[in-house]
């Protein structure tokens, strides 16, 4: 028995030592771990940020700390793509009202896939509802390139577009944007060529060596039968077109060569300067009377994707109940809250689309990662 109790002593004496040996080397890990990350850690700072990186760059650095690393030196099924820089900016401007259910996709595909440096967006309804989204995105790494101002009232938009031109592309005292796209929140630049990765590529092909502005035809983008929204990305719903595009265009505009607008899709320009389409580099348009289309209508290089209508539901709602930036109710009946296209312009009619097109989604999906969860988990029955 007493030999019983002293191998019972020894085997407990033993357990308590070995957990206490299993906690102090545990503890012990742990601690050269967070003095390894934390030195690592210090290590990258002191040599991206402290020697002459700007605030910015040290936020980004922040921000991008916890990424996967990816060794280049082995062999992956994915290139990397080399940085490219450039050495102008190009910023977007808009003006919109009731538009919430449509804005992180539109501005995830501006800022992050086409690599624009800025957007101002002008909410132009009457209680200035895109404030609280604009003041919790000031210190957020990619959204506080967004900036947004109230702009109420009706027939504002030509408004809206020159006053942002003058104060963030001449002004001396603003960002001096070298370029601006005036453009809607329903409507997508969409490259056509590979050898087009972002904004900036386009450009430096097509507007930069000449000046003045670039016009971009619209490409109509169908309902695709669809009678309801649904909480999926504008580009995933709609993927059939027209195949042709419109003789109606927008402008991107070389902000010192810009005068004022002359319509939400023409701007005037400097007497010396022209507009340019991407038929070839150099091209210049064939210019409507008012300057808001280009007949030539080139679809190679660039189109401006338009979801004008989207479901059946969405266009009822955008055309009966939110109207127009100017407040008109071109295709509703106001007695019957219903779509009238009776001797109406062909243009303005919904249309399902013909031509399955989803390069605006495949853009998309393969510059912000993301939006993939919507084509492989999310089923869309609507």
């Amino acid at each position: 028995m007493v030999g019983s109790f002293f191998t019972r002593t020894r085997m407990t004496f033993c357990h308590y030592l070995a957990v206490a040996l299993i906690f102090l080397l545990t503890t012990r890990y742990i601690e050269i771990a967070r003095h390894l990350n934390f030195e690592i850690f210090h290590n990258f700072y002191r040599e991206y940020v402290e020697e002459g990186e700007s605030r910015e760059s040290k936020e980004l650095f922040l921000e991008r700390r916890n990424m996967p690393y990816i060794d280049k030196t082995e062999q992956t099924n994915e290139e990397i793509a080399p940085v490219k820089t450039a050495n102008f900016t190009v910023a977007v401007c808009a003006i919109v009202k009731d538009v919430e259910a449509y804005m992180q996709e539109w501005i995830d595909y501006y800022l992050i896939a086409l690599n624009f440096d800025q957007i101002y967006i002008y909410d132009n309804s009457d209680n200035f509802e895109l404030q609280r989204w604009f003041t919790n995105t000031r210190h957020h790494p990619i959204y506080r390139s967004v900036k947004v101002m109230h702009f109420p009232k009706k027939h504002m938009q030509e408004i809206a577009y020159t006053r942002c031109v003058d104060r963030y592309g001449k002004d001396e005292h603003g960002p001096r944007h070298d370029y601006i796209a005036l453009i809607d929140y329903d409507e997508y630049i969409v490259l056509q060529q590979p050898k087009h990765d972002s904004i900036h590529d386009l450009l430096d092909e097509y507007l930069t060596p000449y000046g003045g502005a670039l016009l971009i035809n619209w490409l109509y983008m169908g309902t695709a039968n669809r009678t309801v929204y649904s909480p999926v990305p504008v580009t995933k719903r709609f993927q059939y077109s027209d195949g042709k595009p419109l003789g109606i265009s927008k402008t991107i505009v070389k902000s010192s060569d810009f005068v004022r607008m002359l319509n939400p899709h023409a701007a005037e320009i400097l007497p010396n300067s022209n507009v340019y389409d991407t038929t070839s580099p150099g091209s210049l348009a064939n210019l409507s009377p008012t300057g808001s289309g280009n007949s030539k209508k080139p679809s190679k290089v660039v189109l401006l994707y338009h979801y004008r209508f989207m479901s059946d539901k969405e266009f009822l709602i955008k055309q009966c109940w939110r109207y127009s930036l100017s407040g008109s109710i071109r295709l509703c009946d106001e007695k019957t809250k219903t779509i009238t296209v009776e001797g109406k312009s062909s243009h303005l009619r919904p249309r399902v689309g013909k031509v399955f097109d989803d390069k605006a989604w495949k853009f998309l999906t393969r510059k912000v990662p993301k939006y993939k969860f919507y084509d492989e988990t999310y089923i869309d029955f609507s």
